[in-house]
């Protein structure tokens, strides 16, 4: 298995400590690895949000100032922040949207069976623990990981409620464990976005979006969308 099937951005060969480490010292970050291999994760749920999501969204917040209008002085913000561009009444039309979006990524998706649940690493699904506003919808993206995140099996028991201590389980995690090579993580990436019955009322315009890591380590992918302008 290919742990990382669902980050389509980036050469895979990436996600190792020696190429993590290559990155943090060329960018002299010393906040660690999991930083860079943060960015990494993050750029890509951009790109697979703004390419697929089947409406279009105007892109906001600190992700955005960060890493389009402000390149120099480095301010690390891993929330996406979006805007639905035309008028909606509610959130039921976003939430067939996101069911439209995975069928649209599922081919990127790494889909496990286990226990008789189906988890897919990849796929958006609602944040239900913050999705509490009216005018706002909450997301997250769930992508795998090696540096940082929680061990896959920790995850399964406290977000699915898997018996993680069974014989049956043991025997699957180390046959998947030695299979991709290392302990395999989980991480979820947050997302917001806001409508209104108005739509978007801002000005916004269209261009190319850089990762962090660009100067050392540039995306095979390259995100372009549409942003809101800074007030």
């Amino acid at each position: 298995m290919d742990w990382f099937k669902p980050i389509s951005c980036w050469n895979h060969n990436v996600f190792n400590v020696k190429e993590l480490k290559r990155i943090a010292e060329g960018l002299e970050w010393k906040l660690g690895l999991e930083i860079v291999e943060r960015e990494i994760l993050f750029y890509d749920t951009m790109y697979t949000l703004f390419s697929y999501f089947p409406r279009i969204l105007i892109a906001g917040g600190g992700s955005i100032i960060n890493r389009v209008f402000i390149k120099d002085s480095v301010r690390f913000s891993f929330d996406i922040d979006a805007t639905a561009l035309e008028p909606l009444e509610g959130k039921a039309q976003l939430l067939m949207d996101i069911l439209d979006l995975n069928v649209e990524i599922e081919n990127l998706m790494n889909i496990l069976q286990i226990s008789g649940r189906e988890i897919r690493i990849g796929e958006f699904t609602l944040d239900t623990e913050k999705n509490f506003f009216p005018n706002i919808i909450s997301l997250k993206r769930i992508v795998p990981s090696v540096t940082f995140g929680t061990h896959l099996p920790t995850y399964l028991k406290s977000r699915y409620n898997i018996d993680t201590s069974s014989s049956s389980f043991s025997k699957w995690f180390m046959d998947l464990k030695d299979e991709v090579g290392f302990m395999p993580c989980i991480e979820e990436i947050r997302i917001e976005i806001g409508f209104s019955r108005k739509g978007f009322e801002g000005e916004y315009y269209e261009v190319d979006v850089d990762s962090l890591i660009s100067r050392i380590e540039a995306p095979r992918l390259r995100l372009r969308c549409k942003v809101s302008t800074i007030e």
